[in-house]
């Protein structure tokens, strides 16, 4: 299924980034990932369409979801297929 793989930076460790991603990923349907990387970026894999990927990070962005925390880019690393994911996970 297709994936994409997008890199999040700002103050997205330590302030609940992981956790504010699945729940809103549980919420909406969604299926995929979330992982802290060492360079203190966040990366995060979705099976959406485009459409649904867009109306994410709209909702992702609201300082009312999470006040704490800081999204200043988000980039797209990547789209491939991958198996299919079942649910939205944390990775640790």
């Amino acid at each position: 299924m297709l994936t994409q793989t997008y890199r999040l930076c700002g103050r997205v460790q330590g302030v609940g980034c992981r956790f504010t991603a699945t729940k809103l990923a549980l919420s909406m349907g969604l299926k995929g990932t979330v992982k802290n990387e060492e360079d203190g970026s966040v990366t995060l894999q979705l099976q959406v369409s485009p459409e649904k990927a867009a109306a994410f990070f709209q909702a992702f962005q609201s300082p009312s979801l999470n006040p704490w925390m800081r999204i200043d880019t988000i980039t797209l690393l990547r789209e491939e297929d991958l198996p299919f994911m079942s649910d939205f996970s944390p990775i640790y």
